[in-house]
Formats: C-alpha cells, sequence, structure tokens
C-alpha cells in the first residue's frame, strides 16, 4: 500500500466505535474477543444515536425529553431506573402559540393547549408523558398543570393519553369522570362511549360496573365505610366514586333545572 493511502486509511480509524473499542479493551481491560466488543461499540453507538439526535433533526421550538416507555408494565411497582426510555421530541413552542399570542389570547388558554398538545405528541411517539413531565417543561406547578389538564378534558371530552392513564398509575378521577358521566348524563352505553374517547370497552365497562355498584350501596343505606367490604374495592375508589356521583347528580339537577 502506498504512502497517501495508508495515510487516509489511518484518517478513517479515527471513529467514535474505534474509540470505544480502545476504551473497552485497554483502559476497562475487558476480556471479551473482538467480536464481543464490536457487539457492545454497535448498541452503544445505536443508543447514542435514539437518544442524543442531531441537533439539525429538531426544529425551532422542539426540545428532546425522555419518557417512560408505553410498554413498560403496568402500576407501582417498579422503580424510575429501572424503566425502560423512549426519546421523544416535543413542540413547546409552535408558530400557532406566537400567532395566539399576537393575538392575544389568555395565556392560560394557550398553555392549555400546549399541555394537550405535548401529552398527544409523546403518546404518538411511544412515551406517554406524566402531568410532573409536563409541569417541569413548562415551568409550572403540577397543581397548575393538573388543573388546565383537567379543564381541557372536560371542555373537549377528550381523554389525554397520560401515563396515568396508560400505566394505571393515577388515581383515575379524570377518566372515570368522563366515561361515567357520559354513563349516567347522556345514557349512553360503554361501546359507544369507549369510541367517543378512545378507550377500552373493558376499562369503560369496569368504571361504570364500580360506579353502579357504589351507587347502589348507598341506595340501599350501606354507610359509606362499609361499602368497600359490601362491593370489594379499595376505600380510596370509593370515596372516589362517592364524590364522583355526587358531582354527577349535581350536574342532572342543574341540567334540568336549565331545561
Amino acid at each position: 500500500m502506498s504512502l497517501p493511502r495508508r495515510r487516509y486509511t489511518a484518517l478513517q480509524a479515527k471513529t467514535f466505535e474505534n474509540i470505544l473499542t480502545q476504551l473497552f479493551q485497554k483502559e476497562f481491560g475487558f476480556l471479551g474477543g473482538p467480536a464481543v466488543v464490536r457487539l457492545i461499540v454497535n448498541r452503544i453507538t445505536d443508543l447514542v444515536e435514539v437518544y442524543y439526535p442531531k441537533k439539525e433533526r429538531l426544529h425551532f421550538g422542539q426540545m428532546l425529553w425522555f419518557a417512560v416507555d408505553k410498554d413498560e408494565r403496568k402500576g407501582h411497582q417498579r422503580g424510575m431506573k429501572e424503566m425502560k426510555f423512549k426519546p421523544v421530541t416535543l413542540s413547546v413552542v409552535t408558530p400557532s402559540d406566537l400567532e395566539n399570542y399576537r393575538n392575544g389570547v389568555e395565556q392560560r388558554e394557550i398553555v392549555k393547549k400546549v399541555t394537550a398538545r405535548l401529552i398527544k405528541e409523546s403518546y404518538a411517539q411511544g412515551g406517554p408523558l406524566a402531568e410532573h413531565d409536563v409541569a417541569v417543561i413548562l415551568h409550572r406547578s403540577q397543581n397548575t398543570i393538573s388543573r388546565y389538564f383537567r379543564e381541557y378534558q372536560e371542555e373537549t371530552k377528550e381523554i389525554l393519553p397520560t401515563r396515568g392513564v396508560v400505566h394505571n398509575t393515577g388515581s383515575g378521577i379524570t377518566h372515570k369522570e368522563i366515561i361515567v358521566g357520559k354513563y349516567f348524563i347522556e345514557g349512553k352505553e360503554s361501546p359507544e362511549i369507549s369510541r367517543e374517547v378512545d378507550h377500552s370497552v373493558v376499562a369503560s365497562d369496569r368504571y361504570i360496573k364500580h360506579a353502579n355498584q357504589v351507587k347502589a350501596a348507598l341506595r340501599n343505606g350501606v354507610p359509606p365505610e362499609e361499602i368497600s367490604h359490601v362491593t370489594g374495592l379499595s376505600k380510596r375508589l370509593v370515596d372516589v366514586y362517592i364524590k364522583l356521583l355526587d358531582k354527577i347528580s349535581k350536574q342532572k339537577k342543574k341540567l334540568k333545572e336549565g331545561g
């Protein structure tokens, strides 16, 4: 091989992959063979490509965030360090936001729409956001974001796919409100409700069943503190449904008086 060709060949070896290979073999004293090292290095470079995308892929007003993967197991059993993450690109500021500011739209209404947009965008990329994710991203208190979140869903009758909904890690009061409300107030059945709110029929049936159990217990004079024993529901969940049924009753009364 001629000298110029050797020089260019040497330059081609100046890669991130070769730097990692040297790190494992020389600095860490890794005992695995070249094939194993190559597999590890390739995996690391793949992860870097996914979790640290090139900045030119992000548009003005967008940011990178790590959400919990939507395929993670549901519930509270595992700590955050043990979970699989999904890098997502979020549109924190868009031209429509700037147009709304220019037109004098109230800031709370803009932030409310941004909250919904972030949740939808993240879920579409396979990583549902928790409310506290949005609170940190937008530099608002979690109570404020929770209020915007609730108002948006009540106004649009749309269930936003937060991590609490997808992984069943929250109290679920908001989507229970919408589904049970449609059942008792609008007289709709579970399949129709599920289509409207993009929720599973199984989950809708469960919410409606639990609400009916609590309602029947109250109608038959069972003290609230004993309903948990009668229905098999947790005391916390019974309390959620009692408050929800009371709210629905007031809504129905208000609609009747208005009609």
